[in-house]
């Protein structure tokens, strides 16, 4: 089964990349990102990973 990560910041102005280095150094092999608010679920990326997870792939 493949590692699945999802990364989130909430602002144009923030990065990904320390989330993205711990990630990568647990060898996530999928990640998904969105740029939304913390009380958004309802991101299209964050929607597409929970699909995965239900699906158990």
């Amino acid at each position: 089964m493949a590692k699945i990560g999802y990364v989130r910041v909430s602002s144009k102005d923030q990065k990904y990349d320390r989330q993205y280095e711990k990630l990568k150094a647990e060898e996530v092999e999928m990640i998904f990102e969105d740029k939304l608010s913390g009380k958004d679920t309802n991101g299209q990326n964050f929607k597409n990973c929970w699909t995965i997870l239900e699906k158990g792939i």
